[in-house]
């Protein structure tokens, strides 16, 4: 996943170390990567799997700026904003705003995705998942069901669900899985038991909402 300060990304972001102060972000099964751009740097890390993918990023802001992200393929993705209240724009929808401490999903298309970061610090954790996982861990449920038809027709415009509170469970979901140590197929293990938790908790939260869908999302309530 490219970022860049332009839509065009002919202006690279600078690689640089994890700031000390950081490393204690950091966690030690995920790839890590650390860039400096004009509006201050980011720490990216991820871990890939074939069915899903866990994508951990914090920016630190400096001064504002408009940051520009790249996918390499349409999306479906649980994400969790653990830090910051974020402003951003799927393709094809209004601009919105994503609230820290909660979770939603959303399906975003291969395409630019805008960000718009004032000075501070930002911070947040996407799953991105195959729809055959989907319905593995989470079953048939009808708010999902137009962000995987968007997915599997490769729909240009993005769809978003609504975001609902994280609770002290959900923290620690997210804690346990950020302080592993684990290996092979125990971490395997670990992430898929995560990734089910956190959507039953997502589903649980569906249901009992009456709160409108974002975009063109079917009511039943990530960036």
């Amino acid at each position: 996943m490219k970022l860049c300060c332009n839509p065009s990304f002919s202006q690279s972001f600078d690689k640089m170390p994890v700031p000390a102060w950081l490393q204690h972000m950091l966690c030690s099964w995920m790839h890590t990567a650390c860039f400096r751009f004009s509006g201050g740097f980011v720490v990216q890390q991820s871990c890939c799997r074939e069915q899903y993918s866990v994508r951990l990023t914090r920016f630190v802001i400096t001064r504002s700026c408009t940051v520009f992200t790249e996918l390499p393929k349409a999306v479906l993705a649980l994400h969790c904003n653990t830090i910051g209240n974020w402003a951003t724009q799927l393709p094809g929808l209004s601009p919105t705003d994503l609230d820290t401490h909660h979770q939603g999903f959303l399906y975003a298309p291969q395409d630019t995705l805008r960000l718009d970061l004032q000075p501070g610090t930002y911070e947040s954790i996407h799953f991105d998942m195959d729809p055959i996982l989907i319905d593995e861990l989470m079953g048939t449920h009808w708010e999902i069901l137009p962000l995987i038809e968007a997915y599997l027709h490769q729909r240009k415009t993005g769809m978003l669900l609504p975001a609902v509170p994280m609770d002290a469970a959900v923290y620690r979901l997210l804690t346990n899985m950020r302080n592993s140590h684990a290996e092979g197929e125990d971490l395997d293990a670990l992430l898929i038991n995560t990734i089910a938790s956190l959507l039953f908790r997502y589903k649980c939260a569906l249901s009992e909402s009456n709160t409108p869908a974002a975009g063109n999302a079917v009511a039943p309530v990530f960036r």
